[in-house]
C-alpha cells in the first residue's frame, strides 16, 4: 500500500518538490519511506470526491507522488520524550531541512513518523522553493523566520540547542554527505518528471544553490550553528 500526495491542479508542482526532497534525503542517510510515481485516473479521483473534503477539489487525471505505507508507527507528539530518540538523526533532519529551506517541520506539523524510534521524514512540498543565490538568503537573514520563528521553530531546534550547550553538534556526517553530493542528479528527475507534463520547477536555480553551498561549506555549518545557538 501507498500513500499518494494528490495536489489541485493549481499545485502540481508540489510533486517535483516531493520527489527531490525523496532524493536528497536518501542521500543525507535519512530514513524516508519508499517513494514511487502512481498514476490516478478519472476513476480512482472520482472515487476520492466522494469524499466531502474533496468534492470541489480541481484535480485531473495525471501521475502523483506517493510513499510505501508503513506499518506500526507513531505520529509525532509533543508527549513523545526527545531522549528516546537519536541525538544524531534529530541533528541530520535539522540540518538537512536548513539545507532544503524546508519551512514545514514543526511541533504543530511535525512532518514525520516514528518506527521502531527511527525518525521518517515525510512531506517536503513546501521546500526548494528557491529563486536566489544562497549568499543572497544569508543576507537576508531567511531562515531566522523558517526554522526560529515560524510556527515556534523547527521542531528538533530546541532540543539539539539543550544538549549542544553541553556537547556541541558538529554535523560531520552530514558535511561529509554534503561534499559527495552531485547536484546535477536531480537533472534526471526533472527530465523524468517532464514527460508526466511537469515543469522543471527551477530546477537550474536548485541545483545551482546547492552547488554554492558546497563552495561555502564554512558559511553553511556557521548558519547551522547561527540557528541553534543564538537566541
Amino acid at each position: 500500500d501507498y500513500v499518494i500526495k494528490i495536489y489541485r491542479d493549481t499545485n502540481l508542482n508540489n510533486t517535483s518538490k516531493e520527489v527531490y526532497g525523496s532524493v536528497l534525503a536518501k542521500h543525507f542517510g535519512l530514513k524516508t519511506p519508499e517513494p514511487i510515481l502512481i498514476e490516478m485516473d478519472n476513476t480512482m479521483l472520482n472515487i476520492l470526491k466522494q469524499h466531502e473534503k474533496y468534492k470541489n477539489w480541481n484535480v485531473t487525471e495525471g501521475v502523483f507522488f506517493a510513499s510505501k505505507y508503513l506499518t506500526g508507527v507513531q505520529s509525532f507528539t509533543d508527549t513523545l520524550p526527545f531522549k528516546y530518540l537519536d541525538e544524531w538523526e534529530m541533528g541530520n533532519v535539522f540540518a538537512f531541512d536548513v539545507f532544503i529551506m524546508n519551512k514545514d517541520r514543526q511541533l504543530k506539523k511535525p512532518n514525520v513518523i516514528i518506527k521502531n524510534q527511527d525518525i521518517y521524514v515525510i512531506d517536503h512540498e513546501l521546500s526548494l522553493g528557491v529563486s536566489k543565490t544562497f549568499q543572497d538568503y544569508l543576507v537576508q537573514n531567511y531562515w531566522d523566520y523558517t526554522i526560529k520563528e515560524n510556527r515556534g521553530g523547527h521542531l528538533f531546534r530546541q532540543y539539539l540547542w539543550k544538549i549542544g550547550k553541553k556537547n556541541r553538534i558538529t554535523f560531520d556526517e552530514f558535511t561529509e554527505n554534503l561534499r559527495t553530493l552531485n547536484p546535477e542528479i536531480l537533472y534526471n528527475y526533472a527530465e523524468q518528471l517532464s514527460e508526466y507534463q511537469y515543469e522543471p520547477l527551477d530546477i537550474k536555480d536548485i541545483v545551482t544553490y546547492i552547488a554554492e553551498i558546497q563552495k561555502n561549506e564554512s558559511k553553511f555549518l556557521a548558519l547551522l550553528d547561527k540557528l541553534l545557538f543564538n537566541k
